[in-house]
């Protein structure tokens, strides 16, 4: 939100795979850390406190596809820095991956949420 670059922008949102809500154990859910809004394309974006790996960047691509559809933005947020074959299948796959956020200010992080999602 703060960057400029979002119409909306939620955290915590609980997704249902099927759109049935039955309260049953096993009804498929995922929780996405942060949904935004970008130019009408859906956001997805994962948020780990840890180094990115290659499950990882499955695990967001594939919820991207399922809930947010072929326009659907996949991004990762890692509070380690990516070991280079993870940054590069990043890249393969269309996944923004934005990591050593531990380190970083805020400042760094809207400059690079503003250079993947321009104003």
């Amino acid at each position: 939100g703060e960057c400029g670059s979002f119409s909306d922008v939620r955290s915590g949102v609980v997704l249902d795979l099927d759109g049935l809500i039955t309260k049953k154990r096993g009804d498929p859910k995922n929780e996405i850390d942060v949904t935004a809004v970008y130019k009408n394309r859906p956001v997805l974006i994962s948020c780990k406190n840890c180094k990115p790996t290659k499950e990882h960047l499955y695990e967001i691509l594939t919820m991207a596809e399922q809930y947010g559809g072929k326009y659907a933005v996949p991004v990762l947020v890692c509070s380690e820095r990516a070991f280079e074959p993870v940054s590069v299948r990043a890249a393969e796959m269309g996944v923004i991956l934005i990591d050593s956020v531990a380190e970083a200010s805020l400042k760094r992080l809207k400059d690079v949420l503003v250079k993947n999602f321009p104003v």
